[in-house]
C-alpha cells in the first residue's frame, strides 16, 4: 500500500494509505512551501524520505522517521526539493539540493551529496521536471507520446526508479 509525505510549517508527516500518521518529524518551514521525495538508497525495500526546509536538508528512515542524515542549507523555499539521480554516471545515487540566501544565511547554490563508498543503489540519470514521475521521460531524455500512468505501474511520484545490477530500471518504465 502506498504511503505519502506532506508538510506543515513545523512538521513533516508520512501517512499510511488510510491517512493515519505513520510518523512525523519537526521541521522549520514557515512558508509551508517545502516539498519532499523518497528513494530506497540501501535497496532494502524501504524508501528513505527526503525533505528540505528553510535551514536543513533531511533524510528520514522510511519506517520509523528517525533522522538518517541532515545537512545545513538556506532557502526561502518555493518549489524546490531534494532530487535523486546518478549525476556522475558512477552507478550510485547522488542527492542534489539547492539553496539561496535566506535570513543572512548562505549555502552553496547547488550541492551534490553521495555515499563516500558509492554503496547507494543506482537510480536513473535523469530528473527532468518538478512533477517528475519516472514514466514522463525516458532515460535518453525523450518524452513518450503517450505517458503510461506511473501511479499504477510503479506506485511512485517524485521518486526515481532503481536500477539493479547496473542494467535497466526495474520495473522498466513503459514508453
Amino acid at each position: 500500500m502506498p504511503e505519502f509525505g506532506a508538510s506543515s510549517s513545523t512538521r513533516y508527516l508520512v501517512f499510511e494509505a488510510d491517512a493515519s500518521i505513520l510518523w512525523n518529524a519537526d521541521v522549520d518551514e514557515p512558508t509551508c512551501c517545502g516539498a519532499g521525495t523518497a528513494f530506497d538508497f540501501l535497496g532494502d525495500g524501504v524508501a528513505e524520505a527526503m525533505y528540505a526546509d528553510e535551514t536543513t536538508m533531511w533524510i528520514f528512515d522510511g519506517t520509523s522517521g528517525d533522522v538518517v542524515l541532515q545537512r545545513p542549507r538556506s532557502s526561502w523555499t518555493n518549489i524546490e526539493y531534494p532530487v535523486v539521480a546518478d549525476v556522475d554516471n558512477d552507478g550510485s545515487a547522488e542527492i542534489v539540493v539547492v539553496s539561496n540566501e535566506h535570513n543572512g544565511m548562505t549555502a552553496p547554490t547547488v550541492e551534490v551529496f553521495r555515499d563516500a563508498q558509492d554503496r547507494w543503489i543506482q537510480p536513473r540519470q535523469i530528473w527532468n521536471q518538478h512533477t517528475y514521475h519516472v514514466t514522463n521521460v525516458r532515460e535518453d531524455a525523450t518524452i513518450p507520446q503517450f505517458e503510461p500512468p506511473s501511479w499504477s505501474l510503479l506506485n511512485t511520484y517524485r521518486t526515481n526508479a532503481q536500477i539493479e545490477g547496473g542494467d535497466v530500471c526495474h520495473p522498466r518504465p513503459e514508453g
